[in-house]
């Protein structure tokens, strides 16, 4: 029987805030796409965004709740997953700033995907979901000279 390092206090926090985004999410991409049905039904001519951005919001809410599922457990698929979405959160945030001009907003995302991105990739961290000692989902290894905290390591 293999012993597995226990849970990151961080990972715990993480996990939690993620399950509780999900559950708030998922209510209000409910919201939305019934007030966007609504609307299509009593205003005919409305376009259905409301709704398409509810249908939006329910998958990410979904995808959102079941991470945070996967950091409670230490599911080994979680760590890669957390990765890749924090890195299309800050993808997402630079094109808010070039198509929305919303820099505040989008500022404040990238660092709080640049702090996860950071934690998730210290070793203990890395150790607790069994990722590998080095290297990224999707691009290995080749990030790791831009980054402040692998230099000199």
């Amino acid at each position: 029987m293999t012993v597995s390092p226990p849970r990151p206090q961080g990972i715990t926090i993480l996990g939690v805030l993620a399950i509780v985004s999900g559950i708030l999410g998922i209510l209000g991409g409910l919201a939305a796409v019934g007030l966007g049905t609504f609307l299509a039904i009593t205003m005919p001519g409305t376009a259905p965004a409301l709704g398409v951005l509810g249908l939006t919001a329910l998958a990410i809410s979904i995808v959102t709740l079941v991470l945070g599922v996967g950091f409670l457990l230490l599911k080994s698929w979680a760590w890669p997953a957390a990765v890749v979405l924090e890195g299309l959160s800050i993808l997402n945030a630079i094109l808010t700033v070039i198509l929305v001009q919303d820099i505040v907003g989008a500022a404040i995302s990238i660092v709080l995907s640049g702090v996860i991105v950071w934690y998730l990739d210290k070793a203990h961290v890395r150790a607790a979901f069994g990722a590998p000692a080095t290297g990224f989902p999707v691009v290995g290894t080749s990030l790791d000279r831009y980054l402040p905290w692998k230099r000199g390591a």
